[in-house]
């Protein structure tokens, strides 16, 4: 068992580490990268870890105020991705998290690609909307149409529409 802390300095290392799980854009080097150039609150890491063939990785920013350490996920939606199960990595987060001085962390997990097993143990406490912009405006209401209500749709698990635009404002702009 053993993990690692990999900086944005070591682009091809943080590369290496992502490539064998289904990441999204917040787990990326450049989005990592891009947000570091934005926000100077404190530095971001890829926390990667291995338990025998299996992996763990979750993008983190360490922040310091009066000498306390904290980490949080950066902006967007990343959180944990990998292999196996979190009982696999679950000791091992807490003896890192402690060795590494970590008082509190604050983690967001992405809502379509984390692992099952861990969001069962979590309280949510917003919800979060998302629609399939492959298709055009036009071909999304025309799939709408001769079906009933709209809330009769089988839209994917965990997904709504949303028509009022004072409701979408209130969402992004609270």
């Amino acid at each position: 068992m053993k993990y690692d802390l990999i900086s944005l300095e070591e682009i091809s290392k943080w590369n290496k580490a992502i490539e064998s799980l289904n990441y999204s854009i917040g787990h990326s080097w450049k989005y990592n990268e891009a947000l570091s150039q934005a926000n100077a609150t404190g530095k971001i890491y890829l926390y990667s870890a291995q338990v025998g063939l299996e992996k763990l990785i979750i993008p983190i920013q360490e922040r310091v105020y009066d000498g306390v350490k904290d980490i949080c996920t950066p902006y967007g939606f990343s959180g944990f991705l990998y292999s196996g199960k979190w009982i696999d990595f679950k000791e091992l987060w807490y003896q890192s998290a402690k060795e590494l001085g970590y008082v509190a962390g604050y983690i967001g997990l992405h809502p379509f690609i984390s692992s099952q097993d861990l969001k069962e143990r979590l309280i949510s406490t917003r919800d979060v909307y998302a629609l399939d912009l492959e298709p055009s405006e036009d071909e999304l209401y025309k799939n709408l149409q001769g079906k009933g209500k709209k809330s009769e749709v089988k839209w994917p698990e965990g997904c709504k529409l949303i028509e009022s635009q004072d409701l979408l404002k209130s969402l992004f702009y609270e």
